[in-house]
């Protein structure tokens, strides 16, 4: 190439960054500033999107300082994307201060902040920006209702639930299987397993999580039986069982006293399914000998 300018840097950076190449883009970054061309608003968008991916917070609390001194920070665009690296980096409290301090929020930010809270463990705050954003009359997307689902605990509110699933037959979410997952577990949590079962039942297209999910529902409140029972089910109709299944048949053959299933379903994993049983299984299986 006889020429790189800002746009030329700045195609390749991107391009490094939306392809998952996040190391690479950020290095070719670093070059990009130690030479003579300036990057623009787009090119730090794409460094932070590698930042992102890469859960890198040293690096994209350095790409804030420098957008900071050029006056960038106040683009919506620029803003959002540093409230996704902060989160995504685990760093809520920086991305909370940039969401507070921004003259003008849209759907995109909104939606930012609230996926933060959500995959961050914050229960209160997540629910407390949903609320926000349907009272203040912002759209309302399936990935919004499938963050906030995400966040309900069996402490969180049954009666705020329901008014999100009515929110969710309101706009017509229900053939999401994302959605439909959420509200899968946010009842099971919730304490109605019965509503659990019915949105499964209903379920035009069940994934794998729709699976796991009504498995762990039927194994959280001690009705192994039935989860054993609906494992084989999703096993015939081709569905490949994950570590999270195993953990939640695990956890059903330990409320029923099925030690010799479980063993069983350990060994499968390595053996049959090519899957490393992780802590979280052995602790299960402790606790069932335990129960035995």
């Amino acid at each position: 190439m006889l020429e790189r300018n800002v746009i030329t840097w700045t195609a390749v950076i991107s391009s490094l960054a939306q392809n998952k190449f996040y190391e690479e883009s950020l290095k070719l970054f670093v070059k990009m500033r130690c030479g003579s061309v300036d990057p623009n608003s787009l090119t730090y968008l794409s460094s932070l999107f590698a930042c992102s991916g890469l859960q890198a917070l040293r690096e994209g609390q350095q790409i804030h300082g420098l957008v900071s001194k050029l006056g960038s920070q106040s683009d919506l665009c620029i803003e959002s994307a540093l409230m996704d690296m902060y989160s995504k980096s685990g760093s809520m409290e920086d991305a909370w201060k940039i969401f507070e301090s921004a003259e003008v929020l849209d759907e995109v930010s909104m939606t930012v902040i609230l996926v933060g809270f959500a995959q961050n463990g914050f229960e209160e705050e997540a629910i407390q920006i949903f609320v926000k954003m349907v009272k203040v009359g912002i759209e309302i997307d399936p990935n919004m209702v499938s963050a906030v689902l995400g966040v309900f605990g069996i402490d969180t509110s049954l009666a705020l639930g329901r008014q999100i699933h009515s929110l969710v037959i309101k706009k017509s979410f229900g053939s999401n299987p994302f959605v439909s997952n959420g509200l899968i577990n946010m009842y099971s949590k919730c304490g109605d397993l019965e509503e659990s079962v019915k949105i499964f039942d209903q379920m035009p297209q069940k994934n794998s999580i729709s699976w796991n999910s009504m498995i762990a529902a039927f194994a959280r409140h001690g009705n192994g039986a039935k989860a054993l029972k609906l494992y084989e089910e999703m096993r015939l109709e081709g569905v490949e069982p994950t570590d999270v299944t195993f953990l939640s048949l695990l956890h059903a053959c330990s409320h029923v006293g099925l030690v010799d299933k479980g063993m069983e379903f350990l060994e499968s994993m390595d053996r049959v399914y090519g899957i490393s049983p992780r802590m979280e299984h052995y602790a299960s299986v402790v606790d069932m000998l335990g129960r035995a």
